[in-house]
C-alpha cells in the first residue's frame, strides 16, 4: 500500500515549507519518505495502525500540519 500527503509548515517569521509526505506499509510497520520544498529528503520508519496515523506522527514530530 502506498498514499500521498501534503503537510505545511509555517515559521515564525511568515515563511512556509510544504512537504509532499509518502507512506507505504507492511503490516504495522510504515516507511515514511519525504520531500520538503526546501530541497530536505528523508525517511523513516514509523509503527502505526495506519497510513494516516503514520503520516500524522510525522507531521506532530517535525513541525507540520496536513493539507491533505
Amino acid at each position: 500500500m502506498k498514499k500521498t500527503f501534503t503537510a505545511m509548515c509555517v515559521y515564525e517569521d511568515g515563511s512556509k515549507d510544504e512537504a509532499v509526505v509518502i507512506v507505504t506499509s507492511e503490516g504495522t510497520i510504515f516507511q515514511v519518505a519525504w520531500e520538503i520544498s526546501n530541497g530536505e529528503k528523508d525517511r523513516a520508519v514509523i509503527e502505526a495502525e495506519s497510513a494516516e496515523e503514520a503520516f500524522a506522527i510525522w507531521c506532530e514530530d517535525n513541525g507540520f500540519v496536513a493539507v491533505s
